[in-house]
């Protein structure tokens, strides 16, 4: 899956903030390029994002909805799906863009 640069950046606004929330304390320092200086943080803010990648939700597991849901169902699903993916979870059955541009 491709991510998004907003996405990635968003993500690393969390990991960022629970560093500071005692992760890791201090080590947040960063080249140019957006690494991190300190190579314990690159190492852990890697860990991360595979963890965080490794989180896949399939919307077909809600078996009681279906694609072509009208009403309160389908805004109840969109509601979801929506959600999911402002945390940074992935849908599994949409596109990559669909997950990428979910901000």
């Amino acid at each position: 899956m491709t991510t998004s640069p907003l996405k990635v950046e968003e993500e690393q606004q969390r990991f960022e903030a629970a560093c500071r929330d005692g992760l890791l304390n201090g080590g947040l320092a960063k080249f140019d390029d957006g690494g991190y200086v300190s190579s314990l943080t690159d190492s852990v803010w890697r860990g991360w994002k595979a963890g965080r990648a490794s989180i896949v939700i399939d919307k077909y597991d809600f078996d009681t909805f279906s694609p072509h849901d009208c009403g309160i169902d389908a805004v109840w699903m969109t509601e979801v799906e929506r959600t999911l993916r402002a945390a940074g979870i992935t849908v599994k059955g949409d596109s990559d863009e669909a997950n990428a541009n979910a901000s």
